[in-house]
Order: C-alpha cells, then sequence, then structure tokens
C-alpha cells in the first residue's frame, strides 16, 4: 500500500512540475533594455605642415536622439620623436587643436588624452608624400550596354618609395561629394611597376563635365589596417558578418583612432579629348 501512495505521489508531482514548465514558457517575460554606457570617442590627425587636430565625444545609446556629449575638460598633449611636447587648446564641441607644432614626414606623433578617470596613448608614422603624376579615363565597365549615358573610370598614376613597404588610401570627391563611401586602401607591393603606381578607381564613375578633387593619403600599416576593419564593419570589403566595432590604437574602451599621414592632390575637370 505504502507502494502505491508513493507512486501516485511521484505522479502529480511530475504532472504538477510539467505544467508549471508549460505556463512558463506560455508566459510573457519582460526584458530590460538597458541604455549602453556611454563610450569614449577620440577622433584624432596631425598632417604633414598642419597642426594637431582632435575631438573628444561620447557615443550615445541607440535610442537617444539627445545632442553629442563632449570631453570638454581633458589635457590633450601631442608628442613627436624628439620629444617636443604642446598642450593642444580647446576650441568647443570636443576640438581640441594644436597651434605651433606641424607635421612633418618620417617623424613618429603621440597623443596623450588625460581626463579624470584615466589616460589614453595612441601613436602614428607620418610617412613621406606621393606625388600624383597624372589621371586618366577610360570607359567604366559599370556603363550600361544599352545607353548612350557613358561612365568612366579615372586612372590615377602616383609615385612610390620602392625602399620601404608603403600603404595609401585613395579618396575622390565628384562635383564636391565623395564618390564612395567607403574606403580605398592599396599597400604597394600589388600595384608597384617602375617606381609608380597605376589605380584604377573603378568605384568612382565618372562623367565629362565632372568637377574631380583626388588625394593620396600616406598612411603608415596600422591606420591601413583600422580603414580596412572600417570597411568591413560597413560591408564596404565584401564580406558580410558581425558588425564590430574597428579596433583603436588608443586600445579596447576607446572608439576612434589618431593617424598621422600626408597626402597629395589632384583637382581637376574630366573633358574628353577630341
Amino acid at each position: 500500500m505504502k507502494n502505491i501512495t508513493f507512486k501516485y505521489s511521484f505522479l502529480i508531482i511530475s504532472i504538477l512540475t510539467i505544467n508549471f514548465l508549460f505556463t512558463s514558457c506560455e508566459k510573457v517575460i519582460d526584458v530590460d533594455l538597458n541604455s549602453s554606457s556611454p563610450v569614449l570617442s577620440i577622433d584624432g590627425k596631425i598632417e604633414k605642415d598642419s597642426t594637431a587636430w582632435v575631438r573628444l565625444s561620447y557615443t550615445s545609446d541607440y535610442f537617444n536622439n539627445d545632442t553629442p556629449k563632449y570631453l570638454e575638460d581633458a589635457l590633450v598633449i601631442i608628442i613627436n620623436s624628439k620629444d617636443e611636447i604642446e598642450e593642444l587648446q580647446y576650441l568647443g564641441e570636443g576640438v581640441y587643436s594644436g597651434q605651433n607644432m606641424l607635421g612633418e614626414s618620417n617623424e613618429t606623433y603621440t597623443i596623450s588624452v588625460e581626463d579624470d578617470s584615466d589616460i589614453r596613448v595612441a601613436s602614428s608614422e607620418l610617412i613621406a608624400p606621393t606625388q600624383i603624376i597624372d589621371v586618366t579615363y577610360s570607359e567604366s565597365v559599370f556603363s550600361n550596354p544599352h545607353s548612350d549615358d557613358v561612365k568612366y573610370m579615372p586612372t590615377i598614376k602616383f609615385t612610390d618609395d620602392r625602399s620601404r613597404t608603403n600603404h595609401y588610401l585613395i579618396r575622390i570627391w565628384r562635383n564636391d561629394t565623395l564618390t564612395t563611401t567607403s574606403y580605398s586602401t592599396i599597400e604597394d607591393k600589388y600595384f608597384i611597376n617602375n617606381d609608380t603606381i597605376e589605380y584604377d578607381a573603378f568605384r568612382a564613375n565618372v562623367e565629362p563635365g565632372d568637377r574631380l578633387l583626388i588625394r593620396v593619403y600616406s598612411i603608415d600599416e596600422e591606420t591601413s589596417a583600422y580603414y580596412s576593419q572600417l570597411n568591413d564593419n560597413q560591408g564596404g570589403g565584401g564580406m558580410s558578418g558581425t558588425p564590430y566595432n574597428p579596433l583603436s590604437n588608443f586600445g579596447y574602451d576607446v572608439m576612434g583612432y589618431f593617424t598621422a599621414r600626408s597626402y597629395d592632390e589632384y583637382d581637376t575637370e574630366f573633358e574628353i579629348e577630341d
């Protein structure tokens, strides 16, 4: 009799347990979507013959449309490889600017950002600028063969120093608008031809009468890797995947980047020669 009673009790408990599990599955669960904590964003640069420029801001939550928040009381200094130091002056809206130290080729620059909680440091090498030799045009592979509206592709020819490995960032403005939001970065070993590079800007479809501003930036290897990560994050690298934040040279807890760079530019109006 005791054995029957035990089995009956076990059956009742099992039924109640299963019923509870199904009831729990059907219950509406309130998910607490907490706002993400703000993350410091540091965007800085120093270009050849120009002073340093840095903007310090905080990321906001996706659902927050408030005005941007800036870090306004930081100590920002820049140091070159000769241990010369300059404190950047605050101009407003998170922008700090140098006044005297100008970017020089073959110098490494270090930016230090200090606030009440931490010190963030990043470095970048300023590579000597290339020289754009010529820009030519050919019919774009993206032209519609069934239309008279022909598109053209610029080919940019510029110098390359073969004594070292070089990385370049190429940006093209068509009638004052960037032709692409992705970043065209190249390493010279894939393009070199007798101390020059000929780069086909196949994404920049242009038409006669267009005004073009072309800049070829000389950047260091780490900066090139950062822009490549930006491309991957935006889907510009041809691969799809889980979005991620490119690794900042200030560290894992910061967004943005500090780069030292130089550039040559070519300003022209595209016309078809008879």
